[in-house]
């Protein structure tokens, strides 16, 4: 990818990167591990931190890579996000009721995310060859 941008005279920022990085996957977690509003509260934060980690990539990385090659449409981290979303809200129900199905749903929305996610980047980057 770099030696494509550079035929091209464009350059990527690398500290733009390691900071969207950094920052995405650390400052959600932080805040919400500081509070514990109910019993179940950990597993539902750790699920909220990782979709908003993974929305904060999408908007500060995955658009940046693709102004700069258009060729490439990343949308991994986006999609992610957006099927993350609704297991969040499912384990937020089931958590507030501290109702042991919250664990089984995080589980249940990462694994689906996750396979969802990665099979359609896969597909999109054999189509593209």
């Amino acid at each position: 990818m770099r030696d494509i941008l550079q035929g091209k005279g464009m350059q990527i920022d690398e500290k733009r990167i390691n900071t969207v990085y950094t920052l995405a996957f650390s400052l959600p977690y932080i805040l919400f591990y500081m509070v514990k509003p109910f019993p179940l509260w950990y597993a539902f934060a750790w699920l909220l931190s990782t979709n908003i980690a993974y929305f904060i990539v999408w908007l500060f990385y995955e658009r940046y890579i693709n102004k700069l090659l258009p060729s490439l449409k990343l949308r991994i981290n986006m999609i992610f996000t957006l099927l993350l979303t609704p297991f969040s809200i499912i384990t937020l129900y089931f958590g507030i009721e501290n109702n042991p199905l919250a664990i089984f749903s995080l589980g249940l929305g990462v694994a689906i995310a996750t396979m969802i996610s990665s099979l359609q980047e896969v597909y999109r980057a054999e189509k593209e060859i």
